[in-house]
């Protein structure tokens, strides 16, 4: 058949719905539910049902440049102007994850692996170990001003699960500037490259093999060969790393509150303490030590207290300072504490890992890296536990010399007073030495608010509430015991099979070994191994570290950097086996230069990966097998729809367009006429593009003006509605409502 005799009355999809909406951008069916997910100049992503119902909707500041669904079609990966790419639950529009790639993502693809195992993953079973030892994360306060933060407290930012993905799956990003980014699960960076031009497009093979891009010059194929036999490894390691990230961004917020929390307190009290002192020439500790014992101020302290803190004033100072107290205690015990342990926990297993070589050498783990971040992170367990102490004994001692402040000026103002409390003029005493030995006499402010400080930590503070526990004796071990405990900790094998502990290498610490075992420190598991006691992390971890003078920001700003280095090892080792496969190079012909592309299509559901490019003109070059089929109209879409056939969208020059499907089987070799292989046809308004849901055989087609989306049963017989060339559909539908059904 001629296409140019196509009958226009023929119509071979059924009509079956349409929505006026904002001006929109893009258009992504989910691959598994009858979901589609909507872009609009307007900077909203929406979620729709096929009943036009809208799900959700989010709107960020920055333009939506690139969609695409995880195949389970669970979650939605958006790319964004700012080089943002976000993931979000399709539930409810959680955002799970953030990762930027500095530039403006220009074009995305995510595969899962075509064939993966059925036994139960090595990251099920992490998973099941970590929800069995650490807590959940509580939402973080409204204090702590970051976007990770806004994200959790919506409920999102979890990532843990992504340690349940059945299969591995690869997320491709490409950017502007020609770099393709691959990030498995979508979580955790395994590799990038920079290719000349533009990116239009990114698809990866089926079998995680290879990918190819499409840029302004070319289509090049490159190769990533990821280990068949190692991918659930690859999977485990890529969901711990992305989940090493999210735990970081809790620690740093919760830092943020802490010091948000301080910062908001006036400390009005320490500052006009401060300026008494400096105005008269007097000692504090002796002014206030003299009006403990005599029980009455000198004049000029008398004449201080009832100018600048009458008791209106001096009570919302002890309440405001009290509640900072509370709050930064909270934060510490509630949040902190719990995210490094859980933190803690996967930067061992990662450890534990890094010695397994034969399965996990290729994924980049370092070992060292992951000692030092280990070291790192049991200095900040130390310092938040130290911060507790000085919280503890700073608030008893404030808590006791304010109330007596209190008391003293209540009775200079000749009103009702009780009397100290027995017990705490000792409290008083030590509290007024402390505050009259810090520069400025700033005390109340400095023993807690110079650990939110990235400098050293100033003033002297209490022991570590761990040093009697980390003992030899404590621990009731014997010196060779307790030095191989401490060698085992240092290699980072905690909850991972210790074999190498019956090797030549460790053979003379076999009276330690039976020690530790007799103990019950090392244990044997189902099969035979010898594993750390598990339960024992959260205590054995800061044994072998080395507490420095460092505030609680210095070293979290140090565990950044030792967790941004564990992670680009893993990114490291990716890029480095990416190589160009040069066969599968394709440059575009002279009359159909790359910046001319208008669209370019993928499919991996069959046993050979396919690429359609349009060249923005007739064209429209096939690989896999290759083909070539030029049209007599301009083609301004073409998409896969499913294993067997290609849909194109063709404009014609009277202003109207047609959508066509044409079998796969007949495109072979060069067609110069290549609109008479269309099995069925639509004519429609002028339209722009069209977006597939071969699974449904659904369609959408965007009309020019990218309001108006048409919904088409492709499956579906001719209907008898009025033919839609004549432009009268623009104005059927909605009107421009957001499109909640």
């Amino acid at each position: 058949r001629c296409w140019m005799a196509l009958s226009r009355e023929t119509r071979s999809f059924t009509h079956v719905g349409e929505r006026r909406l904002a001006r929109i951008t893009l258009l992504s069916w989910c691959p598994t539910m009858d979901l589609l997910a909507v872009a609009t100049v307007e900077n909203k992503l929406q979620l729709f049902r096929l009943s036009w119902q809208r799900v959700w909707e989010i709107k960020r500041e920055h333009n939506i440049t690139a969609l695409v669904w995880r195949p389970d079609g669970k979650v939605l990966a958006v790319g964004w102007s700012n080089g943002d790419v976000t993931l979000h639950d399709v539930e409810g529009a959680r955002t799970l994850r953030t990762t930027n790639y500095s530039d403006s993502i220009s074009a995305m693809c995510w595969t899962q692996e075509s064939a993966p195992s059925t036994e139960k993953s090595l990251g099920a079973t992490l998973f099941e170990r970590y929800r069995k030892h650490i807590d959940d994360l509580p939402p973080l306060p409204d204090s702590a001003e970051t976007e990770f933060a806004a994200t959790q407290r919506e409920g999102g930012a979890v990532g843990i699960e992504f340690l349940q993905q059945p299969a591995l799956s690869v997320l491709a990003v490409g950017t502007v500037k020609g770099w393709v980014h691959l990030s498995a699960l979508g979580v955790s960076n395994i590799g990038a490259m920079q290719l000349d031009g533009s990116v239009t497009h990114v698809t990866v093979a089926a079998d995680l093999g290879s990918f190819t891009a499409c840029t302004t010059a070319r289509a090049t194929t490159v190769a990533m060969p990821l280990p068949r036999d190692h991918r659930d490894e690859l999977k485990t390691v890529s969901a711990l790393g992305g989940h090493l990230l999210t735990l970081f961004e809790y620690l740093s917020g919760t830092v943020t509150a802490m010091h948000a929390a301080w910062a908001g307190v006036r400390f009005d009290l320490d500052a006009r303490l401060a300026e008494f002192a400096t105005t008269h020439n007097v000692d504090l500790e002796t002014e206030f030590m003299a009006l403990l014992c005599q029980g009455r101020p000198s004049v000029e302290l008398e004449s201080f207290l009832a100018r600048e803190l009458p008791h209106k004033r001096l009570r919302p100072m002890g309440t405001a300072i009290d509640t900072a107290y509370a709050a930064i205690r909270n934060l510490v015990v509630r949040h902190f504490l719990v995210a490094a342990r859980a933190l803690g926990f996967h930067v061992n297993d990662l450890a534990g890992l890094a010695q397994w070589t034969d399965q996990f050498g290729a994924s980049g783990l370092c070992r060292a890296d992951l000692a030092a971040c280990a070291n790192v992170l049991g200095s900040a367990l130390l310092k938040a536990e130290e911060l507790l102490a000085v919280i503890d004994a700073s608030w008893d001692g404030f808590k006791a010399f304010f109330g007596w402040l209190l008391r003293v000026v209540q009775q200079l103002e000749h009103e009702p007073a009780k009397g100290t409390p027995a017990g705490d003029h000792h409290k008083i005493a030590d509290f007024i030495a402390k505050t009259s030995k810090q520069q400025g006499g700033n005390a109340t402010a400095e023993l807690v608010g110079q650990y939110f400080k990235p400098l050293p930590l100033h003033t002297q503070t209490p022991p570590s509430p761990w040093s009697a526990f980390a003992s030899p004796t404590a621990l009731g071990l014997a010196p060779d015991a307790y030095a191989l405990l401490m060698r085992v900790v240092a290699n980072g094998a905690t909850g991972v099979t210790l074999e190498h502990l019956r090797s030549a290498e460790w053979a003379s610490d076999a009276a330690g070994l039976a020690d530790l075992r007799e103990k019950g420190f090392i244990v044997e598991n189902d099969s035979g191994a010898l594993v750390l006691q598990e339960t024992l992390f959260c205590r054995v971890l800061p044994l072998a570290v080395h507490l420095p003078p460092c505030s609680l920001q210095q070293l979290t700003d140090m565990l950044r950097t030792a967790v941004d280095r564990v992670v680009a090892r893993l990114a490291a080792a990716g890029t480095e086996s990416l190589r160009v496969d040069n066969h599968a190079d394709l440059s575009w012909g002279e009359g159909a230069r790359g910046d001319g592309v208008s669209a370019v299509a993928s499919d991996t559901s069959a046993a050979v990966d396919r690429l359609a490019v349009c060249d923005g003109m007739h064209t429209v070059t096939l690989t896999g097998p290759d083909a070539t089929l030029v049209f007599t109209r301009k083609v301004l879409d073409a998409r896969f729809y499913g294993p067997e056939q290609l849909a194109v969208l063709l404009a014609d020059p009277a202003g109207e367009s047609v959508l066509a499907l044409l079998p796969l089987a007949a495109c072979t070799g060069h067609v110069t006429d290549a609109e008479h292989l269309a099995e069925a046809w639509r004519w429609l308004a002028a339209s722009a593009c069209i977006a597939l849901s071969p699974g449904r055989k659904l369609g959408c087609v965007l009309a020019q003006d990218r309001k108006l989306v048409r919904l088409f049963d492709l499956a579906g017989e001719e209907d008898e509605e009025g033919g839609e060339g004549e432009g009268d559909a623009e104005n059927e539908g909605g009107g421009e409502g957001e499109g909640e059904g």
